[in-house]
């Protein structure tokens, strides 16, 4: 969208800004925003001063398009979220909110309830919580790793079935947490489609070890994967070629190697990983 500059008077210029986005941000004469210079771009922040309240209906969708609706909200900021529902979703909402890091049900009534931000949003680290995200998801790697190495050894894995479970759950708050937090950053797209990648990544991981608990998969590429996995993370705004062509060529050899779909697919994902990197890199 393009916008003209209009002269205010001695070296004041000033923008407007359409409709749409002052009613959908719920805008007003007099509220504060932040400019936010950038190389040769300039974003507008809102200030923390005004709470966003948004109105949701689900009570018509099915209970994985509610999440995704909720969720959605959620990451584009809003710090109020009025949830209509049926009288059989209040646990499935409930469970939802559960997951949104710094919010909860504050009020609720049969077939309505509404769920707070309770702690105002720090400027945090998008940085940090990336590196907190490849931990999360390289520790399940490295205990399905584990697990698989017992079964193949004859015995039965000792870790429970709903583990793998709780640990996806942990990396999707983070994940959901982490792109809230970048819809607010110029430059959260990019650090956006690296966050999916490795909330897929760890989706995949999750699959592959419930299927060795289950004693339906022996994946013998496993440590391959994983190993390409710590590479993503070692490259981590450090990109580099060289190490990255390696990542491409175990990715290739376990395309011919491997019929195991979840090991095919975490190969995949970590050259995805290693592109989206890319965009991150330094440019020299």
């Amino acid at each position: 969208m393009r916008r003209r500059l209009i002269r205010q008077g001695g070296g004041t210029l000033t923008v407007s800004l359409p409709k749409e986005w002052v009613e959908r941000e719920g805008l007003s004469a007099g509220r504060e925003v932040e400019l936010i210079p950038g190389s040769r771009e300039l974003s507008i922040r809102l200030s923390a001063g005004g709470a966003r309240a948004s109105s949701i209906d689900v009570s018509s969708l099915a209970s994985g398009v509610a999440r995704g609706t909720i969720i959605a909200r959620y990451i584009r900021g809003a710090d109020e979220l009025r949830i209509t529902h049926g009288e059989a979703q209040l646990e499935l909402v409930q469970g939802i909110v559960d997951n949104l890091i710094g919010f909860a049900v504050v009020e609720q009534e049969a077939e309505r309830c509404v769920a707070k931000q309770l702690t105002a949003d720090a400027d945090t680290d998008c940085l940090q919580l990336l590196r907190r995200m490849y931990r999360l998801v390289l520790d399940l790697g490295e205990r399905c790793a584990a697990d698989a190495a017992v079964r193949a050894g004859g015995r039965k894995p000792l870790t429970s079935p709903e583990v793998p479970e709780e640990q996806d759950a942990g990396i999707n708050r983070l994940a959901y947490f982490t792109l809230r937090q970048l819809s607010r950053k110029p430059d959260g797209a990019q650090f956006g489609h690296l966050v999916h990648l490795l909330e897929m990544l760890g989706d995949e991981f999750v699959h592959l070890w419930g299927e060795v608990l289950s004693g339906t998969a022996r994946p013998e590429h496993l440590k391959p994967v994983l190993s390409m996995a710590r590479q993503c993370e070692k490259l981590l705004f450090t990109y580099d070629g060289k190490e990255a062509g390696e990542v491409t060529r175990a990715r290739d050899r376990i395309r011919q190697l491997s019929k195991d779909y979840h090991v095919r697919k975490i190969a995949e994902l970590c050259v995805n990983v290693l592109q989206a990197q890319l965009l991150l890199a330094p440019v020299p």
